[in-house]
């Protein structure tokens, strides 16, 4: 994709669909709903290249399936004209019934490959869990104040977060927070896509793994999820060559 997020020079457009624009603001609102953040860190967000290019390649696969359920009729059928009135100019909707019809309709999950998954990612596994203070700052000036404030004086700025698994975490945090050896204050900021994290490790625990059948339902979840998520990347791929995309070079933020 060619466009630029660091550019200076701001312009309407990013991309188009079938001449259907794709634009600055979009992405915006959708980092800014996400996360719940202001339109100034969402910008900060944005500034990322590989994440700026992946929410543009959100926003034009969501305008491709868009196009094609329109193109398929799915906003006649009789399932649509019955939603609540709230949903009638949905997008999501439309997409949603769009995929269940064309793609998810014969996903399913055996026996055999839920119990494969158990044994192989949680069986004789016991689960690392620690208990971390967090907070996220928009600029990296800010994180270090508020680390030098935690060092001088321990507080309540930094907010729990819960006991987690190194798998709940983004992978920034998971890379630092599961390689603190003792509980304390990680001294520098973690910078990710969000933004800048101050973390620290409070406390660990280790659980038992959970017999299959107890979570035999949220593993075939799992999986059904990967499966839909294959799946719909591969639909995408075959819509491609029906859809004329244009990119423009000189977008930024």
């Amino acid at each position: 994709m060619g466009c630029n997020p660091s550019q200076t020079t701001p312009t309407k457009w990013l991309a188009k669909v079938n001449g259907v624009p794709i634009t600055q603001s979009q992405l915006l609102t959708k980092v800014q709903t996400q996360y719940k953040v202001s339109k100034e860190q969402s910008e900060v967000i944005l500034s990322d290249n590989q994440v700026f290019h992946n929410y543009l390649k959100e926003a034009i696969d969501t305008e491709i399936l868009y196009q094609q359920a329109l193109h398929e009729g799915v906003h006649h059928t009789h399932t649509y004209q019955n939603a609540p009135s709230s949903l009638s100019e949905n997008k999501s909707l439309l997409i949603s019934l769009l995929l269940d019809h064309d793609v998810y309709f014969n996903i399913n999950v055996t026996e055999e490959e839920a119990r494969k998954y158990y044994q192989e990612n949680i069986k004789d596994k016991p689960t690392q869990e620690r208990l971390f203070l967090h907070r996220l700052y928009p600029t990296k000036t800010a994180a270090k104040a508020a680390i030098l404030s935690y060092q001088q004086a321990p507080n309540s700025t930094l907010r729990p977060i819960g006991w987690k698994q190194k798998e709940q975490l983004i992978p920034e945090l998971a890379k630092v927070g599961f390689s603190l050896t003792t509980p304390g204050l990680y001294p520098t900021p973690i910078s990710s896509q969000y933004g800048y994290h101050v973390l620290v490790f409070s406390q660990e625990r280790h659980r038992s793994p959970a017999q299959y059948e107890t979570i035999k339902s949220s593993i075939k979840d799992t999986l059904i999820q990967n499966k839909k998520a294959s799946k719909k990347q591969a639909y995408i791929q075959q819509l491609l060559p029906f859809y004329q995309l244009h990119f423009n070079d000189k977008a930024s933020l």
